[in-house]
Order: C-alpha cells, then sequence, then structure tokens
C-alpha cells in the first residue's frame, strides 16, 4: 500500500496506466476504407462523415481481423466505440435487414403498411423480419423504435398488425398449408407437409438476408512479360455460381483480375438481395468507393492528368452497383486481410489461381 505523500503509485492507477499503455487496434467494417488500423486517427478518417459507419477498438488483431470480416466473436473484451444500428424490415419492398437508414427507408416507402423496426442487434432485427413483424415474438426490452428523425414524414413509426398486401400474417382456420383428410392418410402424411412448408418459409428468409460474397484476383509473373491472370469467386462451399476463370483481355495484371472478380460477381448476385463484398485488394474497393468521384468530375483523369487505369472496369462496376441501388439493394464493401487462413478468402484465391494455372497450360499447349 502506498503511503500517503510518498512516491508510491495506487494499485488502481497502476492498472489504468498499464492499460493505457496497452496497444488498441481499431477494425473498421464499414467506411471509407475498411480495414485494422493502429491509430485512432487514421481510423477516424475512414469513418468520420460515413453513412453507416461500422468499427470497434480491439485489444488483440486477431479480434480486430475477425470483426472486420463479420466473423467476431462474443467472447473476449472489445470496446465499442461505435454503435451500427439493424434496421428489420418485416413488410416493404424488399424484407431483410439492412444497417443503413437511407436504404431500409427505400423499402417502406410508397409500401402499404410496412412493418420495420430498429434494433442494436443483427440476431433480433433477423428474428423480427422472420416472424413477419409481428408484435411479441421479439422481445421488445431489447428493441426500440426507429427514432422519429429518422423516418420519412409519410410513415407512422408503429408496426402494424394489419395483414400486408404480399406478406400475410393471417391465415383463415378454414385454409390451412396443406389439406389433409385425417380419417384416410396416416400422421407421417401431415408431418411431411407442415415439414415442406417450413423449410420453404426458411429458404424464404435466405432470400432475403445479405449476400456475401468473397472474390480474388491472381497474376502469375505479375508485372512481367507473358504474365496470365485468374479470376475467383466465391459463394460457398459447392456453390453452382463460384467462378474460377482466366481473365480476358490482353493487359493480366493483378489489378484487372480483382476489379474483374468483383464485376462477375454483381453480375450474378441477384438483384434485390443486399450484397457484401468481401477482397483483400484495397484498390478494388477504392476504385469503386471513394476515387471514382473525383475521377469523375476529371473527365476520368489522374491527379497527374493521366488517363484513370483499369477505367473500363471501374466504370462497369459502377453501373452494376447504381443498378442495384435503383432496385432498392445495397452493396457493401470489405476488406478482409489477405492469407490469414480465412476460409472464405482462402477458397477464392484457390478459384483466382486455378483459373490462371489452366490459362497458362493452354498458352503453353499453344506455343508448343
Amino acid at each position: 500500500m502506498a503511503a500517503l505523500g510518498g512516491k508510491g503509485v495506487p494499485e488502481s492507477a497502476s492498472k489504468k496506466r498499464k492499460a493505457a499503455n496497452q496497444p488498441k487496434f481499431y477494425a473498421v467494417r464499414a467506411g471509407r476504407h475498411p480495414g485494422v488500423y493502429s491509430d485512432w486517427n487514421e481510423c477516424k478518417e475512414s469513418i468520420t462523415g460515413f453513412k453507416g459507419a461500422s468499427f470497434k477498438s480491439f485489444s488483440t488483431r486477431s479480434e480486430a481481423e475477425a470483426f472486420v470480416s463479420g466473423r467476431e466473436s462474443n467472447s473476449g473484451p472489445s470496446a465499442p466505440i461505435g454503435e451500427t444500428r439493424f434496421y428489420g424490415v418485416a413488410s416493404g419492398h424488399n424484407p431483410g435487414v439492412y444497417t443503413d437508414w437511407t436504404t431500409a427507408q427505400e423499402q417502406i416507402k410508397g409500401w402499404k403498411l410496412p412493418k420495420y423496426k430498429r434494433f442494436s442487434t443483427r440476431g433480433e432485427a433477423e428474428a423480427f423480419v422472420q416472424a413477419g413483424g409481428r408484435p411479441g415474438k421479439v422481445d421488445s426490452g431489447t428493441t426500440e423504435l426507429i427514432d422519429e428523425d429518422e423516418q420519412p414524414e409519410d410513415l407512422d413509426d408503429e408496426v402494424s398488425e394489419a395483414e400486408s398486401p404480399t406478406v400475410p400474417l393471417k391465415r383463415k382456420k378454414t385454409s390451412p398449408v396443406a389439406s389433409v383428410d385425417q380419417t384416410k392418410t396416416s400422421q407421417n402424411t401431415v408431418q411431411i407437409a407442415a415439414t415442406t412448408s417450413a423449410a420453404k418459409s426458411r429458404a424464404a428468409d435466405a432470400k432475403s438476408k445479405p449476400l456475401s460474397i468473397y472474390t480474388d484476383g491472381s497474376s502469375l509473373a505479375n508485372g512481367k512479360v507473358g504474365a496470365v491472370a485468374g479470376v475467383g469467386v466465391f459463394f460457398g462451399d459447392g456453390d453452382d455460381r463460384n467462378i474460377s476463370e482466366a481473365l480476358e483481355g490482353e493487359l493480366q495484371t493483378n489489378q484487372r483480375a480483382e476489379l474483374t472478380a468483383i464485376l462477375r460477381a454483381l453480375e450474378i448476385a441477384p438483384m434485390h438481395r443486399e450484397v457484401h463484398i468481401y477482397t483483400d485488394s484495397n484498390y478494388s474497393i477504392n476504385c469503386v468507393t471513394t476515387w471514382f468521384k473525383k475521377w469523375e468530375t476529371n473527365s476520368w483523369l489522374t491527379s497527374t492528368n493521366q488517363p484513370v487505369m483499369n477505367k473500363d472496369l471501374v466504370v462497369d462496376i459502377l453501373a452494376r452497383i447504381r443498378e442495384r441501388q435503383g432496385h432498392g439493394s445495397g452493396t457493401i464493401f470489405n476488406w478482409i486481410k489477405g492469407h490469414s487462413n480465412d476460409p472464405s478468402n482462402e477458397a477464392a484465391d484457390r478459384l483466382a489461381v486455378s483459373g490462371a494455372q489452366r490459362a497458362q497450360a493452354r498458352r503453353r499447349q499453344n506455343k508448343s
């Protein structure tokens, strides 16, 4: 115990000083430049003025990287420094969970009897949407209605019990999901009908959730004569939409392969679903989220008045993003550290490398 007036340091103060000296890692999941920062000022530049920014501080880099990639664990210490709001739209143009109020608002404007709420966690919002927006299905103590300053003037923030034109919330007792004559069929038949109905309901719920896509590009001998590149797009294990193909065109650079992978993902992704694209290319993310704004106003010239490289791909990607916006669907880009043992990122990488290797083999065969 420290003596009063002496040089001793109280134990509580010592702990605080020790904690203050420990490094912090600032993770930006949604911002101008998603990623992990060790300096708060750099992190702040990425999120200040960015609508729907999602960020947290962590004591370890691995936790921060997991947060950026959407794989964060509920265990372990983390200090929230920014609040992400989740808007559940149970009845609207495109029911689902949104992290941006502007996008969520587009789903309910002009919709008869919309049902929507704001939540502090994605799980609560998803439960609300899956329950069809019925009060009582989600604990009201853990949710809150959308703020008055966030809601459009022509909408009420209350959740209606009335039946929606396209999302039926009430069924007549005389019209069951499956009509079964109990006297002529076995109990198993009834169970099968109920199970089939539940499976269809789960499939419909899955279609309303954001779609995560991992993209990657690979260029063998990048930057050298004879380079050959490939494109990889990963939707999931065994998914027919996965892509592994050669990069088209004369320029076989890694940057063109990365951008092409994003373009291919957006060409395949359903127009009605919010899409989260994960890539380890900061260059690609900057091209389609930040740099293009100056390029468009500067006739697609750089700050040194040089033509923008890969303009054709950037323009095509922006066209896809804007087309999706017109349908009320968001396109979110997330940076993920390459070769960091993330299974989905590694899968996209393998697809890209495989595409490049096959193209290289064909080139060698043609020369022989």
